[in-house]
């Protein structure tokens, strides 16, 4: 995260906002290290983080959590504006408070969607089979899809993901949402 922020010309103490998608280990790992940072997390992300559901306990760290609360936390309910052009969208289906970050740019609308879409197939589902290449190397057939979405592996409800899909495209176009485990995007700058 350090090495990250440097090739930005930022420190982890230099940032004053700190947005947390949802509180999975993978998400909420570093937060510790920002400090001087207010951290947005929506309230039923924190109440579900606290008393996860049976198939998340393994993804929860309460030590993170608990760490949170020692620092500026800000529990936000739904969407909200946190700073000029910069938006919490509550997006649940993934978690219950999975939120998803909206930034306005001067070339659209981005959304940032954390792992409410894992990867672009999440997001465009193939209408023929496809095989693609895991970050093993292994090969991995992904059959075609007839439905406008093709959901991750882990939700806590997903009538919600179906109905938090749809909300994110009112905010941003397909090609604008930026998937949360996306190795295509890594090293990628957008506007």
């Amino acid at each position: 995260m350090r090495d990250a922020l440097a090739r930005t010309n930022l420190k982890p103490e230099e940032v004053d906002k700190l947005i947390i998608t949802h509180l999975h280990f993978d998400h909420a790992a570093n937060a510790r290290l920002f400090h001087n940072a207010r951290i947005y997390v929506q309230r039923k992300g924190w109440e579900s983080a606290l008393n996860p559901p049976i198939h998340h306990r393994r993804v929860y760290d309460k030590e993170l959590i608990f760490l949170l609360e020692d620092m500026d936390l800000c529990l936000v309910d739904g969407d909200k504006e946190v700073a000029d052009g910069i938006k919490v969208v509550l997006l649940p289906g993934h978690t219950k408070g999975l939120q998803g970050v909206l930034v306005k740019t001067a070339k659209g609308d981005y959304l940032i969607a954390g792992d409410h879409f894992y990867s672009f197939v999440n997001i465009s589902p193939p209408r023929q089979p496809i095989e693609l290449v895991d970050s093993m190397g292994g090969k991995v057939q992904i059959p075609a899809v007839d439905m406008p979405f093709l959901p991750p592996g882990l939700h806590v409800d997903l009538t919600e993901w179906y109905d938090s899909c749809f909300k994110a495209l009112s905010y941003a176009r397909r090609m604008n949402t930026l998937p949360g485990h996306e190795p295509l995007i890594d090293g990628s700058v957008f506007p």
